[in-house]
């Protein structure tokens, strides 16, 4: 329950913050701002962060298909033969 008090804390700072920004002209840095905001506070919910991807997932996505090219192309096989 106080991650969304701190949740609602941060977007109102936030939102104050982006209006200043908007009032000022610096339209682009109130943009990027609520979009970084948004993504910090979807990681904090509970509910909406366990759907978003982590570094391990992002690790694994980008780097698999390299792996598996480079074990095919030098003929490794992925299974341990230590026994």
């Amino acid at each position: 329950m106080l991650i969304y008090i701190v949740c609602a804390v941060f977007l109102g700072f936030e939102l104050k913050v982006a209006i200043g920004l908007w009032k000022r002209n610096h339209r682009r840095d109130a943009v990027v701002l609520a979009c970084i905001t948004a993504v910090i506070v979807c990681y904090f919910v509970p509910v909406i962060g366990e759907f978003l991807p982590t570094t391990e997932s992002l690790n694994t996505w980008i780097y698999k298909p390299v792996s598996e090219y480079v074990r095919a192309v030098l003929n490794i096989s992925s299974e341990d033969h230590y026994t």
